[in-house]
């Protein structure tokens, strides 16, 4: 405790893109990271990559300090020294940045590291507000192609983001919607154990419905398909409840009389503009 109390206070000056920028007493034990945290942690245009430790010398040290908070290596958070100056720079319009909308407490536009995956940026800029929000992520490239991505997957995890990228988060509703061969279709609130059978019965099943077994549930965060009365739908999830053969034969021909009863009106119009 005693060498503690010795150790001499040294000043310290934290500029560019942080929350609170300024001139910090310090200690030769403390760290880049030390200081940052002092000055109110970093800004979001901040660029990590080429953080500028300027000593009173006059001599500059870059460091990538991302690699440090990604993989805890102290090399990239060096100790400091009395007068060194910590300079965070910001982007410029040459620095590959995304931009991020939607579900998120960390929306705006932010720089990108060199192959980043979308998996590291989600974590290394703290993008999510609830896993459970979301179960798909779109991209929008800045030619208009459009890339679904799904939370989580392999693809999550592998997907490089590109400059000009758009990152956009919807949110999932927590309901179940249900149509076809039912009395009130519509949404319904999501409960975590009920089956397709069970939204078909609140959605009121009617005469003209097929058997329970037949019903298909279009699964939204894995576009598949499954069948039976006692899938478990899933938030967003669809539940069709089909017609009975005979109601689909009656509708054809319904259809098909009503496109013959046109035919013959037609012909019937021009045969008399013949005559």
């Amino acid at each position: 405790a005693a060498y503690l109390m010795g150790v001499r206070k040294i000043r310290v000056h934290v500029v560019g893109q942080v929350l609170q920028p300024g001139t910090f007493v310090a200690t030769p034990l403390d760290r880049v990271s030390d200081v940052i945290g002092r000055a109110g942690n970093i800004r979001p245009f901040a660029v990590l990559t080429k953080v500028e430790i300027i000593h009173i010398s006059g001599k500059r040290d870059t460091i990538n300090y991302d690699k440090f908070q990604k993989y805890g290596n102290i090399k990239f958070n060096p100790h400091l020294r009395g007068g060194d100056i910590v300079f965070i720079p910001a982007m410029d319009k040459n620095t590959p940045s995304v931009t991020v909308i939607g579900v998120t407490n960390n929306p705006g536009l932010f720089p990108i590291l060199p192959g980043e995956t979308l998996a590291h940026f989600f974590i290394r800029k703290n993008t999510v507000v609830n896993i459970l929000n979301f179960r798909r992520i779109f991209i929008i490239r800045s030619d208009g192609t459009k890339n679904s991505i799904l939370f989580p997957s392999t693809e999550f995890n592998t997907f490089q983001l590109k400059n000009g990228d758009i990152i956009k988060i919807s949110k999932i509703r927590n309901v179940v919607y249900v149509k076809g061969a039912v009395r009130n279709p519509g949404e319904y609130p999501y409960s975590p154990n009920f089956t397709a059978s069970d939204y078909a019965g609140m959605a009121g099943a009617m005469e003209k419905s097929a058997n329970l077994n037949s019903i298909r549930v279009y699964h939204k965060a894995s576009d598949k398909i499954e069948k039976g009365e006692n899938v478990v739908p899933q938030p967003g999830d669809v539940v069709e409840l089909p017609v009975t053969l005979r109601e689909r034969i009656i509708s054809y021909f319904q259809i098909a009389s009503q496109i013959a009863s046109v035919i013959i009106a037609i012909a019937a119009v021009r045969n008399t503009r013949v005559k």
